[in-house]
């Protein structure tokens, strides 16, 4: 699932609270966690640990989409003679992805994904595995003929929503890391860069992994930034 139609939250309920319990909360406080109506709603919850601010309280990690989102999925994959399991969060999978090479240290640090047709952000306080922030621009920026039209398309969208986090109060990133089709495109990793003062990489989620002789590492090098979310689902780990 995509950032743009998918909550992904830490949520803080009293620690003595049943699964039963945290549903029944989530529908009470669905007004306020929630930008679709809850009878819409797929949603699904795991507790973590107590919040360091109160052990009375567990942190609790939310996720939830629109049910239709979930049934065009799982329509998609019935035609190939599928049956779906689990559905992730894309931008959770591509943090999976990252952990062993997650930058060290508290800063925030936003995870760039950068498609054809939109700009995904995610914004990660210091190690956390769960976005503070997750926005997604699709916006059309309209028909182009010049050859770094989708480069200014990708420009456009990344400055929309670096603005939308600066007016939401967010914090301004200390990195930015780059995935998706384009993002080893050198044009493109100069262009972030002119548009920020903090520190810009691009991501390589098979860096410290060993590759098989029968596989062209070379050609799997120079695909990593777009294999990020594909390699955060196949380290997923989820009871049959």
């Amino acid at each position: 699932m995509n950032g743009a139609s998918v909550v992904s939250q830490v949520i803080e309920l009293d620690s003595s609270f049943t699964d039963e319990e945290i549903a029944s909360q989530i529908e009470v406080d669905a007004d306020r966690l929630l930008p679709f109506p809850f009878a819409d709603a797929a949603i699904d919850f795991e507790v973590g640990d107590l919040s360091p601010n109160d052990p009375a309280m567990a942190q609790v990690l939310l996720a939830a989409c629109p049910q239709a989102q979930v049934q065009r999925c799982s329509n998609a994959l019935a035609l190939g003679g599928f049956r779906p399991s689990i559905v992730d969060v894309r931008m959770l999978a591509m943090r999976r992805a990252l952990a062993s090479s997650w930058p060290a240290g508290a800063e925030c640090t936003a995870l760039l994904e950068l498609r054809r047709d939109a700009v995904a952000m995610a914004m990660f306080a210091g190690a956390a595995s769960v976005p503070l922030q997750c926005r997604e621009d699709a916006t059309d920026t309209g028909p182009g003929a010049t050859e770094d039209t989708g480069v200014e398309s990708a420009r456009q969208r990344i400055s929309r929503l670096l603005h939308l986090q600066m007016a939401a109060g967010g914090e301004s990133p200390a990195r930015f890391l780059l995935a998706g089709e384009s993002a080893s495109n050198d044009d493109t990793l100069d262009m972030v860069r002119q548009q920020t003062d903090a520190d810009v990489e691009v991501v390589r989620p098979f860096a410290d992994m060993s590759v098989a002789k029968r596989l062209d590492a070379a050609a799997l090098k120079a695909a990593a930034p777009e294999l990020l979310a594909a390699c955060g689902l196949a380290l997923r780990r989820f009871d049959p």
